[in-house]
């Protein structure tokens, strides 16, 4: 439990959630998320820190779609999440 309030109160954790459950099918392209992190002035660098931890706690995930775009999304668990935080 410990770990997650930690994980939690990273920076990254909740711009990453926040961006992703405003979007339809919680989802985008790992482009376009990039590019809205720049545009609402949000730090990369927290992302990137949070990113490994995110994915090995199975928060958000990636795959590719049918034109080979890499997509995050946010997972079963991430939507419960971030529904917590609204």
């Amino acid at each position: 439990m410990l770990k997650f309030f930690e994980l939690i109160r990273k920076k990254g954790t909740i711009i990453t959630l926040n961006i992703l459950s405003e979007q339809k099918d919680f989802e985008m392209s790992q482009n376009e998320f990039i590019k809205k992190l720049k545009k609402c002035k949000n730090d990369l660098n927290a992302y990137f820190r949070i990113k490994k931890e995110l994915l090995k706690y199975k928060i958000i995930s990636f795959k590719i779609n049918q034109n080979s775009k890499k997509i995050i999304f946010l997972t079963e668990l991430g939507k419960k999440i971030s529904n917590l935080y609204k």
